[in-house]
C-alpha cells in the first residue's frame, strides 16, 4: 500500500518537476511538507530527493531556500528521541542554511528550529531568537523548560551523593539552578510553585525543617497571588 501511494504521489507529480511554473514548484513542496506532517517519510524522501532535488537549479527565485527549510523539517522528523547533542547540532545547522539563503520560516519550522537548538545545548541561542522574532512567550517557555531540566537534574543529583564532600556540592548547585531558575524575567505560578516544592525537600532532608516550611508556605503565597490576579505569571521577586 505504501509503495502503491508512494508511486501514485510520484506519478502525480511528474509533470510538476518539469514544470517551471510558480504555482507547481509550490504544489511539489506543499506535498512534501504535507507527507511529512502524516509521518510519510519515506514519502517525503522521494519528492525531496527524486522529483524536485535533480531540477532545484531550475527553481523560481527563491525556491530553493524553503526547499532547504523543508529538508530540514523532514531531518527533524527523522531524530530519534534520544537524539545525540551531534545529531541535533546538525538539524539546527540545516535550518540555519535555509535561513542564510532567505527562507522565513513558519510558526511550526521555527518552532523545530529552536528545538534543535536546545537538543545541541544552544539554549541561549534559541531564547534569542524567539526573542528576536518577537514571540516572547515562546522565548520563556524554552527558558522555562530548560529551566526545568537543569533543576530537576541538581535535585537528583542530590538524592545520588553518597558521602558528605559530595553531598554538600550537591547541595550547593541546586541551590544555585534553583535561584538562577526563580530569577527568571517573568516566572508562572506552577513553576514557581514546583521549583519551591524541590528547594522544600532539599531543606528537609537535610535537618532544615522549619526553614524547608516558611519558604514553602511563602512560594504558595505568591503562587496564589499570581492565580487569584487572573495571571499565569508573575514578575519575578526574591
Amino acid at each position: 500500500v505504501l509503495l502503491l501511494a508512494m508511486g501514485g504521489i510520484v506519478g502525480a507529480l511528474w509533470y510538476a518537476r518539469n514544470n517551471q511554473a510558480q504555482n507547481e514548484w509550490n504544489a511539489t513542496l506543499a506535498q512534501a511538507s504535507e507527507q511529512i506532517a502524516k509521518d510519510e517519510l519515506a514519502i517525503a524522501h522521494t519528492i525531496l530527493d527524486e522529483v524536485i532535488a535533480p531540477h532545484i537549479a531550475d527553481a523560481p527565485e527563491g525556491f530553493a531556500a524553503r526547499f532547504e527549510a523543508v529538508r530540514a523539517d523532514l531531518a527533524a522528523a527523522e531524530l530519534p528521541k534520544n537524539a545525540s547533542q551531534e545529531g541535533f547540532e546538525a538539524v539546527a545547522k540545516m535550518y540555519e542554511k535555509a535561513i542564510e539563503e532567505k527562507a522565513e520560516l513558519d510558526e511550526a519550522q521555527f518552532a523545530r528550529y529552536t528545538r534543535m537548538l536546545v537538543g545541541a545545548k544552544r539554549e541561549s541561542e534559541a531564547v534569542a531568537a524567539a526573542e528576536k522574532s518577537g514571540d516572547e512567550g515562546h522565548a520563556q517557555e524554552i527558558a522555562t523548560g530548560v529551566g526545568r531540566r537543569k533543576l530537576q537534574a541538581s535535585f537528583d543529583a542530590v538524592g545520588e551523593a553518597h558521602d558528605p564532600g559530595a553531598a554538600t556540592r550537591a547541595i550547593d548547585g541546586f541551590f544555585k539552578e534553583y535561584e538562577d531558575f526563580r530569577g527568571q524575567p517573568r516566572m508562572r505560578a506552577e513553576d514557581r510553585a514546583w521549583a519551591a516544592a524541590l528547594a522544600a525537600r532539599v531543606r528537609m532532608d537535610n535537618g532544615h525543617a522549619d526553614a524547608a516550611t516558611e519558604r514553602l508556605l511563602l512560594e504558595i503565597r505568591r503562587a496564589e497571588s499570581a492565580a487569584s490576579s487572573g495571571d499565569r505569571s508573575e514578575e519575578h521577586t526574591s
